[in-house]
Formats: structure tokens, sequence, C-alpha cells
């Protein structure tokens, strides 16, 4: 994965939106799921994961996609940057 420059931060070229994961465009998927498809972003090298917080929020899971994303394994919490 090719790198940038962001500020002071160095993250993946490209990054990844979990909006979708907080039910703003329909149905959102099982956490389990999420969180299958956010390591496996971060496994083909992504380290840049928008979780900025909708306008709206769907109350029934609110900031899913930030709470998904947060590194779960502790050897990834330094590679990660939300």
């Amino acid at each position: 994965m090719r790198m940038r420059k962001l500020g002071a931060l160095e993250v993946s070229e490209l990054g990844f939106g979990t909006l979708s994961f907080a039910s703003t465009y329909g149905l959102s998927p099982e956490r389990a799921e999420s969180v299958r498809v956010i390591r496996g972003a971060h496994d083909v090298g992504v380290t840049l994961f928008d979780t900025a917080r909708p306008t709206v929020l769907d109350q029934r899971n609110p900031a899913r996609g930030s709470a998904c994303a947060r590194p779960q394994r502790s050897r990834d919490r330094h590679q990660v940057r939300l």
C-alpha cells in the first residue's frame, strides 16, 4: 500500500469509510461482520479509517463504525489512525 503524509501522520493512500456500518444507508451488518471487513482492509495495508459521526445517527447503532474500527489487537494499535 502506498503511503502519504497527512499533517504529521503517515497514512495509507486509500482510506476506509465506516459510515455504512451505522445503518445510515439501510440495515447495518452484524458487528462481527463489520470487524471482519475492517480487519481485512487493515490486513491489505489500509491504516486510515474514517469514523466521523454522520449528521443523523441511527439511534439503534450509534457510532458503530468507530467502535468496530478501534484496533482490537494490541499489535495493530500503533498502525491504525482513526
